[in-house]
This record gives structure tokens, C-alpha cells and sequence, in this order.
């Protein structure tokens, strides 16, 4: 059942409702739905409502459509911009048009209180949770495509703009287009070998990247000194570019 399901969870639900009544109503269905196991915040103004999303972790807002320091679209606005939590209006019109309205405000549904029970209220706080979760792991997914698209840029930069410099370089000395002793033209290959060792080493790491996400590898970790790392690379670039105007 939705209901056993939930008890699992430790859900924290803040309820902000500006009647009494309603709101012995409503906790008496979310004690009935999941015993012990959730945590019921309340609220009765917007206000009291924003100061407490500052300070709990809020799995779900139960969210009264009107209350005495806010009223209607303007209320659920005012709490997505505190949360990103699933809120659930309890509302007190039969109107289809309002209910589409609140979930374009970001709502994530709209529950009548004259028709409200205990089952109708697990299940919408169990829908509303899951399809938050799904919205949560698609967010994920799309992020790390993206780190995927940036970084997949950044190898190619990185892996060309080398090769560029070391070809040129080669082309030179081929051509005999820079008059240099043979002892500096062994100097400039062997900083070319290294380019070329940079990069394959970079390739390396890609490899096993791919092979971590496959499962074929396991990662070991070890702390590397960026800054020392940087400045040494600095000073090769700077190096091998002096050599380079000088001819």
C-alpha cells in the first residue's frame, strides 16, 4: 500500500493553514497515514511559513490557497521561491481552470478540502514526491551531460592547440626555415617529445575514466598540488614560445 510505503520515509510536511479546524483535520489524516513516522511542521501566515523554510528540511508543503497575508497565485509563488520541495494546495473552489492556473505557479497539485480524506492525501503527497524525485534524477542526468559536452570541449582544445605547436615546429626545422645549431634542434624535439608525452598521458586519464564508468576499473585517488602543476606547465609553454620568437 501507498501508505506502508511512506512510512519509510521520515517525511518532514509543513502544513500552512490559517484554520484551526483545518488543521486538526489534517494532522489527524497524516498521523492516521504514516503513525509516528512524520514530522508535522505548522504555520499559519506566509510569513511564519517562509521563516520556518529557512531553518527545516521540508519533504512536502501542504499549502492553504488563502491566507490573511497572501491570497491565491501570489502564495504559492511566494513559498517555490523559498523551497523546491513538492507543494500541495488545499483549496476550498471547485475550479478547474484555478487548479491548472496554481500548477503553472508551480504547484504540484490541488486538492478540493471538501472532498479530502486520508487516502486522497497519501496519494497525492506520494505522487507529488515521486514525480519530484524523477524531476530530481532527470535534473542530474541533464548536468552531467552537459559536464560531459564542456569537457569533451575543453580535451579538444587542449588536445589540438600541442599538436599545432609541435607540428609547426617540426615543419620548421624540416624546411630549415630557422637557422639553429643541431644542438638546439635536439632541444626543441625532445620539449616536443614531452608535448607529445603530456598527451598521451591525457589520453591515458581518459581511458580510464571510461573505463571507471564502465565498471572496469577501479578509481584510485591522489592529491595533486594544482598550483605547482600550473606553473610548471606555464614555464613550458613560456620556454618553448622564447625559443620559438627568438628564431
Amino acid at each position: 500500500m501507498e501508505e506502508s510505503r511512506l512510512k519509510l520515509l521520515g517525511l518532514t510536511v509543513l502544513v500552512v493553514e490559517a484554520s484551526a479546524v483545518d488543521v486538526d483535520f489534517i494532522k489527524s489524516m497524516l498521523k492516521f497515514c504514516f503513525a509516528c513516522s512524520v514530522n508535522i511542521v505548522l504555520a499559519n501566515t506566509l510569513a511564519d511559513a517562509q521563516d520556518l523554510l529557512k531553518t527545516e528540511k521540508i519533504d512536502v508543503v501542504l499549502l492553504d490557497f488563502n491566507l490573511s497575508d497572501s491570497y491565491g497565485l501570489d502564495t504559492i509563488q511566494s513559498i517555490r521561491a523559498k523551497t523546491k520541495a513538492p507543494i500541495v494546495v488545499l483549496a476550498n473552489d471547485n475550479d478547474e481552470s484555478l487548479a491548472l492556473e496554481t500548477l503553472k505557479a508551480g504547484a504540484q497539485d490541488y486538492l478540493l478540502k471538501e472532498s479530502l480524506n486520508s487516502r486522497r492525501l497519501s496519494r497525492s503527497i506520494n505522487y507529488v514526491l515521486e514525480r519530484h524525485n524523477a524531476y530530481i534524477i532527470e535534473r542530474k542526468r541533464l548536468h552531467l551531460l552537459e559536464q560531459r559536452e564542456d569537457f569533451i570541449a575543453t580535451l579538444t582544445h587542449d588536445l589540438k592547440n600541442p599538436l599545432i605547436g609541435s607540428n609547426r615546429i617540426i615543419e620548421l626545422i624540416v624546411k630549415g626555415d630557422i637557422r639553429i645549431s643541431q644542438e638546439e634542434q635536439a632541444s626543441l624535439l625532445l620539449q616536443v617529445r614531452d608535448s607529445n608525452n603530456g598527451l598521451l598521458s591525457m589520453i591515458q586519464s581518459l581511458h580510464e575514466v571510461y573505463q571507471y564508468e564502465k565498471d572496469m576499473q577501479v578509481l584510485h585517488l591522489e592529491r595533486i598540488d594544482l598550483v605547482v602543476l600550473s606553473i610548471k606547465t606555464l614555464k613550458e609553454v613560456i620556454k618553448l614560445l622564447t625559443k620559438i620568437v627568438r628564431r
